[in-house]
């Protein structure tokens, strides 16, 4: 099943640091873009909505490529993200990245995972694995030796109905 991740914007921003001496909306922009670059939700069919707190003259909803991005404009973005998780029609299909105490006790409470910002940038890294040769792929049990006969007639009787 799909995971959608709910990101507490700015809380994110300032635990990744990004934030020193930069405009909010670079500071939007680039977490935005490092979510969106780096893949640390996993899966494609996951899904990443980034809540930021907003003033009511910004726009309710942005999309990005893979991101979709929600500001609260009345109310705090920890208000939102609690509101979110409590209209979950499967909460435990949510997590919640956050290292804001408060937001992850009343989300884990309705429901929700819960999930430090550093854990979730490092949780899934997109390694991508150099392509082997298969002259490369050398099993590492000769298939002939004796450990690998007992493995293979163990399967048998696993596997193969008599």
């Amino acid at each position: 099943m799909a995971v959608q991740y709910i990101v507490d914007g700015y809380n994110a921003a300032h635990r990744d640091g990004a934030v020193s001496g930069q405009s909010l909306a670079v500071v939007r922009q680039a977490l935005v873009r490092r979510i969106e670059n780096n893949r640390p939700y996993g899966s494609r069919r996951n899904t990443v909505t980034v809540v930021f707190d907003g003033r009511p003259d910004l726009p309710r909803e942005e999309r990005a490529a893979a991101v979709r991005v929600l500001f609260s404009r009345q109310e705090s973005a920890d208000a939102l993200i609690r509101r979110m998780v409590e209209a979950a029609p499967q909460p435990r299909l949510l997590v919640v990245v956050t290292d804001d105490r408060e937001v992850m006790y009343a989300c884990r409470a309705a429901g929700a995972q819960v999930m430090p910002v550093a854990r979730f940038f490092t949780r899934h890294r997109p390694a991508v694995a150099p392509r082997r040769d298969m002259q490369d792929c050398s099993p590492s049990l000769n298939p002939d030796s004796p450990a690998a006969v007992v493995i293979t007639e163990e399967l048998k009787r696993l596997w193969l109905k008599p």
